[in-house]
Formats: structure tokens, C-alpha cells, sequence
């Protein structure tokens, strides 16, 4: 971890901006091993392996902390379960074991690397030389958008609430040439624990169906662009066939998601939260055949097959309303005082 992430993040506690770094195995401005200490609330959170964790006290992993803890002589702090959300501690402890099967089914799938590429890659590489200020990846899961992002050399904060997959990306990322503009926070996506004003561009892909409050993530993050920066997600989306999806995904499980109680989204909702959180946005579609007839194609064929039919399918009227995916670009742009 750069140190000079401190200077971009907060405390999850008491939204304090102001800590103490204590290292532990450093080089130069690389944390290998540490504490950063709130220097409000004085609660610490620790750096290992690169990866700072910010999760909240009724969050965080007291098992990883006791171990740190005893390994350097500290005294962990502790908080009482009071209002714990169970969505996301059972998020925690799903992908605490279930990495190699998401990484396996999903993120190496040909169907979502075809997906990423005419989807993600898309809109980053038509935007990417416009970003001036850091990205702020949230739900990065194993990393497969993070690497396409440290491809270009643009600096990244990228957060995921799981420590397995956090260390999964970031295993990808140290392989890479130039990953050192690439830092990992465990934390919560819907509450980011990072400065408003300090990002360039916000990316989620897959993760708002995951959130407990989707439309609270969208107003969270919003206040950490800068004023002309750019957002991109894609999520599963309320298609009028999907029960055909679901039926498919029943009979021939692919992979056991995680999602929250309602995990589809539509254009009118996700258009207006983005809008009432200050965010212009355009809604566009993809993905018109189910994963399942992908596994009988290569990498390319999928991609190719995935473009073809997009293009097809998105230029009938009203043929939206059969998609599986649903994308959002934007552009925050500070309202009037009057409108917030």
C-alpha cells in the first residue's frame, strides 16, 4: 500500500480524515505491514499483505485482527454487535471460502470476459484519457476490470468488502508491470470510507445488485467525484423474460450468487437515483442470450457472438426489455444549492 493513501481516505467509525501511520515492513512509500490509528476515535486498522482494511469494528474480520494483533503485541479494539447488517457480514462470510468458485465460474468465464470487454472496456477505453484524478473502483471483486484500468497507469482505489477477493486482485495486479498506482482497501462499497471530492471517475461493475441500498451507494459515492467525473456500471437487469433466466439458472446452476433482496434494476430507477444524485446519465442494454451457451465458446467466438447479437437486437424497438444487462454512464455535475 502507498502511504500516501492516507491522505484519501476516512475513518469508517467516526468519518475522521486524520490518522497515524505506524509501519511495521515498509519500502520507501510502500506498506507491506502497519497500523493506521484514527486520531479522533483512536481505533486502528491494520495494513497486511499490502491491503488496508477499513471495514467498520462490526464488520471487520476479528479473527485476521486477532492474529495481527498478537503478532505485533496490540491490543485489538472491539465493538458491540448493535445494528450489524447481516447482508453484508453474510457477504463476508460467503466469499470467505467461495473465492476459487467465483474466480472459476464467473470471472474466467468466456461469457463474462465477453461481457466485460464490449461493456467495461468499452466506455474505459473511450474515456480513460480524460480522467485526471484517481478512480475509485468499488466492488472490485478478483480484479479482471482493475487490470485493464492498471494497463492504462491511472491510480485506483479499489474496494471490495471481501478480504479473499480483495487479495485474489491484488495478486493479479503485483504480477504486472506497473501496478504500483494500484491500491486495495477492504470496505464497504455503500459507504465508502474515502474523501469526497477526490476521484475522477467511480466504477461498478456487478456490484450494485450486491448492496444492501443501492440507491445509497449511488448518493455515497456521487459526493466522492469531482465535479465532471465519470461513473460506469453494469447489473443484472429487470428484463421482462427474466423468469426464463432464472428458471435456466435453477436447473443448471452456474454459480451461487450473493445478491441482495432485489437484484434487478430497471432504467426509471436507476436513471433517477442517479439523477437525484447529481450524476447525468445515459441507459443502454446488453446481453440478450443466457451464460449458459457461452460455455460452448472461446473467448473470442463469445465476444463476437455477444457483439453481434447486441447489435442486432439493440437497434429493434423495444427489444431492450429482453436484455440481461443493463449499463449506466454518467457525468456528475454539482446541483444548485436550491435543487439538493
Amino acid at each position: 500500500m502507498d502511504k500516501m493513501v492516507i491522505n484519501n481516505i476516512i475513518c469508517p467509525n467516526c468519518q475522521s480524515g486524520i490518522f497515524t501511520l505506524l509501519p511495521f515492513d515498509s519500502d520507501a512509500n510502500d506498506i507491506r505491514e502497519g497500523i493506521i490509528t484514527c486520531d479522533e476515535c483512536g481505533i486502528w486498522y491494520r495494513i497486511e499483505g499490502g491491503v488496508l482494511d477499513l471495514l467498520t469494528l462490526t464488520l471487520r474480520r476479528q479473527d485476521l485482527y486477532a492474529n495481527f494483533a498478537k503478532k505485533y503485541n496490540l491490543v485489538p479494539s472491539v465493538s458491540e454487535p448493535v445494528n450489524v447488517n447481516q447482508q453484508k457480514l453474510g457477504q463476508i462470510q460467503f466469499f470467505k471460502g467461495d473465492v476459487p468458485d467465483y474466480e472459476r465460474n464467473v470471472a474466467m468465464s468466456t461469457h463474462y470476459r465477453a461481457r466485460v470487454a464490449l461493456t467495461f472496456e468499452r466506455w474505459f477505453n473511450q474515456n480513460y484519457k480524460s480522467i485526471t484524478a484517481p478512480i475509485l473502483e468499488l466492488g472490485c471483486g478478483t480484479g479482471t476490470e482493475t487490470i485493464k484500468i492498471a494497463d492504462k497507469h491511472i491510480s485506483a482505489i479499489c474496494i471490495d468488502i471481501s478480504e479473499e477477493m480483495i487479495r485474489t486482485a491484488k495478486s493479479k495486479i503485483d504480477k504486472l508491470e506497473n501496478h504500483a498506482n494500484i491500491n486495495f482497501i477492504t470496505g464497504d462499497a455503500e459507504c465508502p470510507p474515502v474523501k469526497d471530492n477526490m476521484f475522477g471517475a467511480c466504477v461498478m461493475c456487478g456490484t450494485l445488485h450486491h448492496l444492501s441500498s443501492p440507491q445509497t451507494a449511488i448518493k455515497n459515492l456521487s459526493s466522492k467525484l469531482v465535479d465532471g467525473g465519470l461513473f460506469f456500471s453494469f447489473d443484472p437487469h429487470d428484463s421482462c423474460i427474466r423468469f426464463l433466466f432464472d428458471f435456466l439458472i435453477r436447473v443448471w446452476k452456474l454459480y451461487e450468487d450473493q445478491a441482495n433482496d432485489n437484484p434487478l434494476f430497471n432504467a426509471n430507477d436507476l436513471s433517477a437515483w442517479l439523477t437525484d444524485a447529481g450524476i447525468h446519465n445515459t441507459i443502454s442494454y446488453s446481453t440478450y442470450l443466457p451464460p449458459h451457451a457461452f460455455l460452448f465458446f472461446d473467448d473470442a467466438t463469445s465476444l463476437t457472438v455477444l457483439k453481434i447479437t447486441d447489435s442486432i437486437m439493440n437497434k429493434i424497438p423495444l427489444m431492450y426489455k429482453f436484455s440481461g444487462l443493463i449499463m449506466a454512464e454518467g457525468v456528475k455535475c454539482n446541483l444548485p444549492e436550491k435543487m439538493r
